[in-house]
């Protein structure tokens, strides 16, 4: 059944040898971190991008259930915390106050955080209505944000954005008893299903058609940090502080009902954080942010830490952590912060960014007969942060390749091997391929990566990033992270002051090895979700399927040999098989 040898998992407390690393070593990014800015950092599993119609008369139970895949662990969290009752009748209702039109048809697509019903009216338009998921974030401000955020970036910046028609951010004011969003339905395709089959040059000029969209987004320097609101949607002590810089070219008149209120990010209101008293900003400052991140899970952890759903599954297979652990690294964080924000005022400015811009949050349209973005959807999760940890190269034109072959880093150019002219010529149609995929994050990066990356951009974004999961991911990426900071401490912001972390070689080595198992034993992980088709949290994508996995594994696990199973249980006393229930 398992066509590809899997890697080799040592049963021992420690690797044989450990990776031959000193504290001056070069440092280079590491998988064991998230690569996107503070926030919710791990992506939950995504459903199938072609659901199928549904009709108008499906039972209430079928509107409130997550109904587009089953988890093979965690089975009954994940379910609930994607149950979304509401009064489906009600939302037909206010469909049709606000389009003139009744409905016709529904189309159900469910997604990470909601509920998406393609509403076809009976006029013959067409329209979405959206639930909101409790997965998604906090209630009131996770929809508030986006709604305003939509309206910021459609009305002032002309960015092309469904327009919002009506939406409720507080459950209890209206019938259909959730919060909800009705808006226009994007034009054009997803760009999904026509990516593998568009040429070369389609491509070009659709990330050319990215740029300029985001380009526009930069032209918005906001005067502190957090997330965008109508001032009608927060309290009153938000609505008088500057939105923009005073530099700002923008119109005042239409960003005048605009501010910049406190995070709506899931990272500052997931399980008990959002009944507790911590610093969800606004921030005036970087420091002030990246510290909050810090100060809100020590925060947590102190008081309430738990497990969650979307922990990382190899983080019960590296031993036991205690509170104080994490604890101590987050205070060891916070005091190399002014070191890791950069001085330079375009990387420091508070911006405005999508954050998943996938290919199916996408849509494109061929016009005059080129290719080019018609709308982009999906805001829910948009903050106002820093652009250093802001502008990345989007997933879908990151260069992923596993011969090991890379996108050179700066203004240097992917090349053909020099060889190339005497290959095959099967062997020279798979390199071009691989060439034009290069030369498409190439075309981006440096038009937007490039002019606002900064010095150290790994080891300045790995802390930040870390730091704000520590519970979830274990607290090794985080002291990993602060080690690379103090080997780099006299290329940062304050080489003038002592660096306040310390190594000895003996924490050093203990790192090394604990990195090395950690990558052993999720390369293991890993083989073992690609070998039996598994999504990230054990996501699967029908009950059937359900069914034919967990007997699979099932079998896979009674077929190994008992001395085996037994020398696992010995030293992964938590559990070692990987899938399942956790909590």
């Amino acid at each position: 059944m398992l066509r590809t040898r899997a890697p080799r998992l040592r049963l021992s407390a420690s690797p044989s040898r450990s990776p031959s690393r000193s504290r001056t070593r070069a440092v280079s990014p590491r998988r064991s971190l998230a690569t996107h800015a503070p926030g919710p950092l791990i992506t939950p599993p995504l459903t199938p991008n072609s659901p199928l119609a549904h009709s108008i008369d499906k039972g209430d139970d079928y509107f409130y259930n997550y109904t587009s895949g089953r988890w093979l662990y965690n089975e009954s969290q994940q379910m609930a915390v994607r149950h979304s009752p509401f009064n489906v009748e009600a939302l037909k209702n206010a469909v049709k106050v606000r389009t003139g039109s009744p409905i016709k048809s529904m189309e159900k697509k469910e997604g990470v955080f909601n509920k998406s019903f393609m509403c076809t009216l009976e006029d013959g338009r067409k329209v979405t209505a959206r639930i909101k998921n409790p997965v998604a974030g906090p209630v009131h401000f996770t929809t508030a944000s986006e709604v305003a955020t939509m309206d910021f970036v459609r009305t002032v910046l002309g960015v092309p954005v469904p327009k919002i028609l009506h939406h409720c951010s507080r459950a209890e004011t209206e019938d259909p008893n959730a919060e909800f969003i009705i808006m226009e339905n994007a034009p054009g395709v997803q760009l999904d299903t026509v990516w593998e089959t568009l040429t070369y040059a389609d491509k070009k000029n659709i990330v050319a058609s990215l740029v300029d969209i985001e380009q526009r987004l930069l032209t918005a320097r906001f005067a502190s940090y957090g997330n965008l609101y109508y001032k009608t949607d927060v309290d009153e002590k938000y609505r008088s502080g500057p939105l923009l810089v005073p530099e700002s070219v923008l119109d005042p008149a239409a960003t005048e009902k605009f501010c910049i209120g406190p995070s709506a990010q899931t990272s500052y209101h997931e399980d008990e954080r959002g009944s507790m008293d911590i610093n969800r900003g606004p921030w005036k400052t970087p420091e002030q942010y990246l510290s909050s991140i810090a100060e809100r899970e020590e925060a947590w952890i102190q008081k309430h830490a738990k497990n969650n759903i979307h922990d990382d599954p190899v983080r019960f297979l590296l031993g036991s952590e205690s509170k104080e652990e994490h604890i101590a690294s987050l205070q060891q964080y916070r005091s190399i912060v002014p070191a890791i924000v950069p001085k330079d005022a375009a990387a420091r400015a508070s911006v405005l960014w999508h954050p998943d811009l996938n290919l199916g949050n996408i849509f494109v349209e061929r016009r005059n007969g080129r290719f080019e973005i018609s709308q982009i959807i999906d805001w829910q999760g948009a903050c106002v942060a820093p652009a250093y940890l802001q502008v990345t190269t989007p997933v879908f034109l990151k260069y992923q390749s596993a011969t090991g072959s890379f996108v050179p880093n700066g203004i240097e150019l992917p090349k053909l091997p020099d060889n190339f002219a005497t290959l095959p010529q099967e062997e020279k149609e798979d390199l071009q391929a691989r060439h034009r995929l290069k030369m498409l994050q190439k075309i981006y990066d440096l038009k937007q990566v490039v002019p606002n990356s900064i010095p150290n951009q790994y080891v300045v974004t790995s802390p930040v990033l870390a730091a704000g999961r520590t519970w979830k991911d274990g607290v090794l990426p985080l002291r990993l992270s602060l080690m690379d900071v103090a080997v780099r401490w006299q290329e940062l912001n304050t080489p003038d002051k002592p660096c306040p972390l310390q190594f000895t070689q003996t924490d050093v080595e203990k790192l090394n090895i604990s990195e090395a198992r950690w990558m052993e034993l999720h390369d293991f992980h890993d083989y073992l979700r690609s070998a039996f088709g598994i999504r990230s949290y054990g996501w699967v994508p029908s009950t059937e399927e359900f069914n034919k996995k967990r007997a699979l594994l099932g079998e896979v696990v009674a077929s190994l040999p008992t001395d085996l199973k037994t020398a696992a249980s010995e030293v992964f006393p938590r559990g070692w098989w990987p899938f399942q229930d956790r909590l």
